[in-house]
């Protein structure tokens, strides 16, 4: 064996089993160190949590602005980013923007679907980006308020416990990093806890939201960066009216809206004929046609329904920007009152 003396290696055998054993029991004996133990949480009451924790949320708007991350299951995450000093926000997500101006409104992206481009080639704007909606009543302050914000995030001044909740448990639990704040909701199940970055309950800024099993729990995971973020709103060569936008959207729809209105016609047609066991009739089409709505909304496509003299019923509407009049006929064959196809008139 290489220069090992035979004596020599006997001896390191029989104290291998020791050396080994002594090695193992001092690994699993020995306490862990003083720099890892788990921090222990400790009791707290559910008022004193609250008032750390909103306290916590506030504290972090004082730099004029902050970003949040919102991360759901289901619909994908969303960014807002909050300009407390210039009182815009922007909001972005998997399949929207949303820009909010205090005391001037709204910008919403638009689709590029086939009917939002026919739409904005209506209007000759087929560059633009977004709507706008004026409203002077939006306000963006310190909170978020779901109804205008359009945001799906809080901010954290609107973060903590909420007193709708059946919570239980209250515990705080110091951390080198900050404070985390644990509470159990009882009514779904799920465990929240709130997270602050400093071990100081009178220094610490809400930086993350969290919640564990159960369901139907608000907020979700929330992540919030303090800073003060610029918030650049749409230039007007990307943005057309709110209105106008919608107008032109409803006058895309037109074929549509024609095709879907003559099909629910002939089936309306068709019921009142088969709860009676006979096939279908003219004065089927032609009291139908009297109930009918003859202008429909502010009358923006002239849509009609009329019935002629053979009992076809021509279901009509005029595109104001091509000035086109679209038609589709219900006619009766067979006994059915069937729908045909969309035609230019």
């Amino acid at each position: 064996m290489g220069g090992m003396r035979t004596g020599s290696w006997c001896a390191a055998l029989v104290l291998l089993p020791a050396l080994l054993a002594a090695c193992g029991g001092a690994g699993a004996d020995r306490p862990p160190h003083p720099g890892t133990a788990e921090p222990t949480p400790s009791a707290v009451s559910l008022e004193v949590l609250t008032q750390e924790v909103e306290a916590a949320g506030r504290r972090g708007l004082e730099g004029g602005g902050y970003v949040v991350d919102l991360d759901r299951s289901e619909g994908g995450g969303r960014r807002v980013e909050v300009d407390l000093v210039t009182h815009r926000l922007v909001a972005t997500g998997a399949e929207d923007t949303v820009y909010l101006a205090a005391g001037k409104g709204r910008y919403s992206s638009v689709d590029r679907s086939e009917r939002t481009r026919l739409a904005l080639q209506y209007l000759g704007r087929p560059g633009a980006r977004f709507t706008f909606s004026p409203d002077p009543r939006i306000t963006i302050g310190p909170t978020i308020s779901p109804s205008t914000a359009a945001s799906q995030a809080y901010s954290p001044a609107d973060a903590g416990p909420q007193d709708r909740r059946s919570w239980s448990g209250p515990a705080r639990t110091v951390r080198p990093d900050g404070i985390v704040y644990t509470l159990r909701d009882d009514d779904s199940g799920a465990t929240c806890a709130w997270h602050t970055d400093s071990p100081d309950p009178a220094r610490g800024r809400l930086v993350r939201t969290t919640c564990e099993v159960g369901t139907g729990v608000e907020p979700a995971p929330t992540t919030w960066t303090y800073t003060t973020p610029v918030v650049a709103l749409p230039d007007d060569a990307s943005v057309v009216g709110f209105q106008e936008f919608f107008d032109a959207t409803v006058a895309a729809e037109l074929p549509d809206t024609l095709r879907h209105d003559a099909r629910m016609f002939a089936r309306a047609a068709n019921r009142v004929a088969a709860k009676e066991h006979r096939s279908t009739r003219v004065a089927d089409l032609e009291k139908l046609a009297e109930q009918s709505s003859e202008v429909a909304g502010r009358d923006l496509l002239r849509l009609r329904t009329t019935v002629d003299g053979q009992g076809t019923v021509h279901l009509t509407g005029r595109n104001p920007y091509t000035r086109e009049t679209l038609e589709c006929l219900v006619v009766l064959r067979g006994g059915k009152a069937v729908a045909g196809q969309v035609t230019v008139r």
